[in-house]
């Protein structure tokens, strides 16, 4: 009895819902063609804020490389609650995986998390996925 008690519970939290901010988003890796335009996104505000800082206004002048990513590695997510702060997605996705960046801000509903490894990624789809079935 006490062991069917314990596995009765450990299956209700596993299967709850994953809940961010009070609420439980979803999640879902980008395709190759929106990891490349997020990617460079991402860059085109690095290099704007980088001139900004450095008071230069000529566009194009300040190309900022980057180390080579691994492609697969950006997850997207969607309905996160009024409540949710990025250390909570570091927390939540880290448990599947090495986490790159988190990419969120708060009172928004969406962001994208990036891993270093895409087996990490895909892992964590799956699984935060398959809790909030």
């Amino acid at each position: 009895k006490k062991h069917a008690a314990a596995a009765k519970a450990l299956e209700h939290f596993t299967k709850s819902p994953v809940e961010v901010g009070g609420e439980a988003p979803t999640w879902r890796l980008l395709s190759n063609e929106e990891e490349q335009a997020y990617k460079e996104a991402v860059q085109q505000r690095l290099n704007e804020r980088k001139r900004r800082k450095d008071g230069k206004e000529q566009s194009g002048q300040h190309h900022t490389e980057s180390a080579p990513q691994e492609a697969g590695v950006v997850v997207a997510f969607q309905g996160a609650g009024p409540d949710a702060e990025r250390s909570s997605f570091y927390d939540l996705c880290g448990r599947h995986g090495d986490v790159a960046f988190v990419d969120f801000s708060r009172n928004e509903s969406s962001g994208y998390v990036r891993f270093r490894r895409h087996e990490d990624a895909v892992r964590a789809v799956e699984s935060l996925n398959a809790a909030s079935e």
